[in-house]
């Protein structure tokens, strides 16, 4: 058998090593992501979002706080998704922090949208977008529940937040993600 050019799978079976030609079962069905770019008003701020396609209905979440009542925010995210954030000039960004200060809201300071949510967790950013900054998604593929996160421990709200908010895009070296947004 020439180990070179055959694919082989190791497993641990009852106290010892097999090997074994792999099979379609072994095989992780393929990922498709649908790309949904966004953008403030003015287009400063830029987000590209890869979501998991799983058909054509979107989940997003109306939170109840002032802040997101006051500006019709609307978010989603997936946390097997990920995103890549270009800020055009970073010196017209404001990111706005409120309640636990654990979030960056970013919010463009010539037309005063907020297209993104960040929040760092253990050295890994995570992000939720919010829906009505989204330039190519039909408005009837959303599929809108109300959120309400009063009261919620900062450890718990941290913890639902690596949970289900979008990791970042690991950025490969000398890679242009202006090319992505």
């Amino acid at each position: 058998m020439d180990w070179c050019l055959r694919a082989q799978i190791t497993t641990y079976y009852f106290g010892h090593w097999q090997m074994h030609e792999p099979e379609l079962t072994d095989m992780p069905d393929p990922i498709s992501y649908r790309r949904i770019r966004g953008s403030c008003h003015c287009g400063n701020i830029r987000v590209t979002f890869d979501r998991p396609d799983s058909g054509p209905a979107i989940p997003v979440r109306a939170c109840g706080c002032g802040l997101c009542t006051k500006h019709r925010a609307v978010w989603t995210s997936h946390p097997d998704g990920q995103f890549y954030l270009r800020i055009a000039d970073d010196s017209r960004v404001r990111r706005y922090r409120f309640g636990t200060k654990t979030a960056d809201f970013h919010v463009c300071l010539t037309c005063g949208v907020i297209p993104i949510v960040t929040c760092v967790i253990e050295g890994i950013r995570y992000a939720v977008f919010n829906v009505n900054t989204f330039d190519d998604v039909d408005r009837s593929q959303l599929v809108e529940t109300a959120a309400n996160f009063e009261g919620e421990t900062t450890e718990n709200r941290l913890a639902r937040r690596r949970r289900n908010w979008t990791p970042e895009a690991v950025r490969s070296e000398g890679e242009d993600w202006a090319a992505s947004c």
